[in-house]
């Protein structure tokens, strides 16, 4: 059988011929893995129709086909498509080792060192094919692949990522990208889970998949937490067993419809420990993701990951390595992971004692290596007193957005705040100082500690007094 001409018949007769085409290339096929005169004919055509200015990402009709070939039969098969791509690649790549064992016999004639040159010459040609599958001709992509971006932009309204819950940051950033690799890190106790589960919910409810990982947290406990988000539940009074019986109901209510929904997703929440309890590494999320199909991965206590071959885990070559593997897991997937992780309270003071604005990344144990791996970087910090959060994006590539502030009140309500101004760390401190009357030297020792019941720190450092109004209960996440 010809299976390459089995390959183009069974993408013409496909119920989405332009995606079959496109699953074919990703599958390794390009005129060079076709061993036939009339493969590679019937492919030039497939692709010379396709980037075509008038047909612009369309894919030929069978009928077209055969008037403009009619020297060519094509071949009908029973095998998927990705079987007949593996044919297709096997092939050439036996009738290309023939090849360069028949070319060995020639060259050994002119000598041993010559016949080996001209051995792994061809044998490396080879093993491009199956291991440079990621590598791209412009000539060969830049139109198709323009033309396929454009379409993408045009059905998400302009936004080429994966939307965040709030508009601003959505459109500021473009979303979260394909393979993006995106931290967001903070002091403990800043509500960076919480912010992590609000994305988690908000992309779920929406028909993606996602996958969750977490070690400092139970499944129990992140049931709790996604369900209060959902259902927009007041989670200090869920812990406390404080709602009323149909406040109960209402929650029940509410995520039994969410799940229930047709555009519902799915989210598998996984601690990724091996089977003698050792923890999971990055390859243990590659396999997850791939296992699961999912869409995107949120990573608490990312580093809590093993780092195999290390000695010290909490170093801060093990912090960098650990980002280094997951973003390598990122783009190899093409799947962001969202990852939390906490800043180094150590060096928390000891900028703070330099007057420097100490939620930078400098915070965190190997930020200088793990700035390199990162598409984006997100400093959160929260001021209890108001249940207001900054989500200061310092760390963004190809974009100038600074953030924004959003509401944290456990659970009930993460709208975003666009009546209020970014607010670090510093701030929050400084005006607590302020507030407490601290001369110098007292203020240099005291600590950040949580206050609860109190008036707004961050506002009144800013100047800022307006508060949002109370969601509406029965409205769940949007």
């Amino acid at each position: 059988m010809n299976w390459e001409l089995a390959l183009v018949r069974t993408i013409l007769t496909a119920e989405n011929p332009v995606s079959a085409y496109k699953a074919a290339l990703d599958l390794g096929i390009a005129p060079k893995t076709l061993s036939t005169a009339e493969g590679r004919k019937s492919w030039r055509y497939l692709d010379s129709f396709y980037v075509r200015t008038n047909n612009f990402g369309k894919v030929p009709s069978l009928t077209l086909f055969e008037e403009a070939n009619r020297t060519i039969e094509l071949v009908h098969s029973s095998d998927d498509l990705p079987t007949i791509v593996n044919e297709i690649i096997e092939t050439h790549l036996e009738l290309g080792v023939h090849s360069a064992c028949a070319a060995w016999n020639v060259e050994l004639e002119n000598g041993p060192a010559e016949a080996l040159v001209t051995m792994v010459d061809r044998l490396q040609q080879l093993q491009g094919i199956v291991t440079k599958k990621s590598d791209v001709l412009w000539n060969e992509s830049a139109v198709r692949d323009l033309a396929a971006e454009f379409d993408r932009f045009d059905a998400a309204d302009g936004i080429g990522g994966i939307p965040f819950p709030w508009e601003t940051l959505t459109r500021d950033t473009g979303g979260i990208q394909e393979g993006d690799l995106i931290m967001f890190w903070g002091l403990p106790k800043h509500r960076k889970t919480f912010i992590l589960l609000v994305i988690a919910a908000h992309l779920y409810t929406r028909g993606y998949r996602v996958l969750l990982y977490s070690k400092e947290m139970m499944w129990r406990n992140t049931l709790h937490r996604l369900a209060s988000i959902i259902a927009r539940v007041d989670y200090a009074r869920f812990k406390k067993h404080e709602l009323t019986r149909t406040e109960q109901i209402r929650m029940l209510n509410t995520v039994e419809r969410v799940v229930g929904s047709i555009g519902a997703g799915q989210i598998l929440f996984t601690d990724l420990d091996r089977a003698d309890g050792s923890p999971g590494t990055a390859d243990s999320v590659r396999e997850k993701i791939i296992s699961f199909k999912a869409d995107i991965a949120v990573l608490d206590s990312a580093y809590m990951l093993g780092v195999p071959g290390s000695s010290d885990e909490m170093g801060w070559k093990s912090f960098a390595g650990r980002t280094r593997a997951l973003k390598v897991v990122s783009k190899g997937t093409k799947v962001p992971i969202l990852i939390g992780m906490q800043s180094d309270v150590r060096r928390v003071a000891e900028a703070a004692k330099s007057g420097d604005d100490f939620g930078g990344i400098e915070a965190i144990a190997g930020a200088t290596s793990m700035i390199q791996d990162l598409d984006m970087g997100v400093n959160v910090v929260t001021d209890e007193s108001n249940d207001t959060t900054s989500l200061r994006t310092s760390l963004t590539r190809e974009s100038n957005a600074d953030g924004i502030v959003i509401n944290s009140r456990l659970c009930a309500d993460f709208r975003e705040r666009p009546d209020l101004e970014l607010f670090g760390l510093k701030e929050v401190i400084d005006a607590r100082k302020r507030r407490n009357g601290d001369d110098a030297e007292t203020a240099e020792r005291r600590q950040p500690r949580r206050r609860r019941n109190s008036t707004s720190l961050a506002q009144r450092a800013l100047g800022h007094n307006q508060v949002a109004d109370a969601p509406d209960e029965d409205a769940p996440l949007e």
